[in-house]
C-alpha cells in the first residue's frame, strides 16, 4: 500500500514538473521597457544584410516553418561583424527554434551563446537564465537546472515563487532528497490555504530521508484533514511500529 502511495505521487510529479515557455512567448512588460531603455541602447540595431536575413526567419517562424527558419539564421549567424546585439538576438532566435523542434540541448546551447555575447540588457540576461534552467529541467539535467535556479534566488529572493515548486521538484526527480527537502519545507510553509499536494510533497520526502518522526506528524495533520484516507491509517500505524 505505501510503495503504491510514492508511486502515484512520482507519476503525478512528473507529468507537473515543468512548465517551460519559449524565450519570445511574450510581449515585454512596461518594465522590461523601461529597462532595456534604461540599457546601454550603443549598437542595439541591425545591419541592413543581418536584418533582413532575421526577418525573414520570423516569418518562418511565424509560419511554423521552423527548419527554414533555423536555415535563415544559420546564415546570419555566420555573416562577419556582427553586433553584440544582432548576435544576443540571432542566438535567442536560433534557441526558439530548436526548443519548438524538441531540441533541447541544442536550445540550451544556442541560448548560452545569446548570455556570452554579451548583447543582452541585465533584466534580458536573467530571463534567460530562467529560460535556460527551465530547458535544462526539461531536457532532464535536473541537477544542472535547479543549481542554476538556486543561484538566481540567491541573486533575486523575491523571484516568482513557482520557481521554488521547480527546483525542488527537480531535486526529486534527480532523487537528491535532501537538496530538495527546505525548497519543499519552504513552499508548504508559505501555502495558504494548503492542499493535499503540500502535504504529499513532505510525506514522500520525509519518508525517503528516514525522517520517521516528522513523516509521523504531516501523517498525522493528513488523517485529521482526510479521515477517509485508509492508505494514511495504514501509513500511521507502520511508523508507530517503528
Amino acid at each position: 500500500m505505501e510503495k503504491q502511495f510514492f508511486q502515484n505521487f512520482l507519476a503525478v510529479l512528473l507529468i507537473t514538473s515543468v512548465s517551460f515557455f519559449p524565450a519570445f512567448a511574450d510581449e515585454p512588460t512596461n518594465q522590461d521597457r523601461k529597462t532595456v531603455s534604461d540599457c546601454d541602447i550603443e549598437g542595439r540595431t541591425f545591419s541592413v544584410g543581418s536584418g533582413a536575413i532575421v526577418l525573414k526567419a520570423q516569418e518562418f517562424m511565424s509560419e511554423n516553418d521552423y527548419l527554414d527558419a533555423l536555415k535563415e539564421l544559420e546564415i546570419a549567424a555566420a555573416l562577419l561583424n556582427l553586433n553584440a546585439f544582432e548576435k544576443a538576438v540571432i542566438y535567442q532566435m536560433q534557441g526558439s527554434v530548436f526548443y519548438e523542434l524538441d531540441q533541447y540541448a541544442n536550445a540550451v546551447a544556442a541560448f548560452d551563446l545569446a548570455l556570452a555575447s554579451g548583447g543582452l540588457c541585465p533584466d534580458e540576461y536573467k530571463n534567460l537564465r530562467k529560460n535556460i534552467a527551465q530547458l535544462l529541467i526539461a531536457d532532464g539535467r535536473y541537477e544542472q537546472g535547479a543549481l542554476m535556479l538556486e543561484t538566481l534566488f540567491a541573486e533575486d529572493p523575491n523571484m516568482d515563487k513557482k520557481f521554488e515548486v521547480m527546483i525542488f521538484q527537480a531535486w526529486i526527480q534527480a532523487e537528491q532528497y535532501s537538496r530538495a527537502l527546505p525548497w519543499a519545507e519552504r513552499w508548504f510553509n508559505a501555502a495558504s490555504p494548503k492542499q493535499r499536494k503540500h502535504f504529499d510533497v513532505l510525506n514522500f520526502l520525509y519518508h525517503n530521508l528516514g525522517m520517521t518522526e516528522k513523516q509521523a506528524d504531516i501523517v498525522q495533520q493528513m488523517i485529521n484533514r482526510w479521515p477517509e484516507d485508509k492508505s494514511l491509517w495504514d501509513m500511521r500505524a507502520k511508523l508507530l511500529a517503528k
